[in-house]
Parts: structure tokens; C-alpha cells; sequence
């Protein structure tokens, strides 16, 4: 999880709205497990496994 965090905190602002916009694009789902955990781990300060699984 941490790999995915420092390369989450790499993007900009629009950098990662873009990414947002393309996961979304990919895949037309109503619940996406990815774009979920990219939230997550994008707006959370504690990034534990505890932490993301609440």
C-alpha cells in the first residue's frame, strides 16, 4: 500500500483528476473496487490497512 500512496501523492491536482476521469472512462461500472481504493488512498491521511478497511 505504501508504494501506491507515494505514487498517488507524485500527482498534481489535475494529474489526479485526469486519472480519476480515465479509470472511470475504462470500465463503465456503478461500483468501481479501483476507483474506490483511489479515493481512499488519495484523500486519507492514515493509509494503514486498518485505516482503508473501515
Amino acid at each position: 500500500m505504501d508504494d501506491l500512496v507515494q505514487i498517488i501523492n507524485t500527482l498534481n491536482q489535475t494529474e489526479q483528476k485526469e486519472f480519476h476521469f480515465f479509470i472511470q472512462r475504462q470500465k463503465l461500472k456503478k461500483e468501481r473496487k479501483d476507483l474506490n481504493l483511489y479515493k481512499i488512498l488519495s484523500n486519507q491521511k492514515d493509509t494503514s490497512v486498518g485505516a482503508i478497511t473501515k
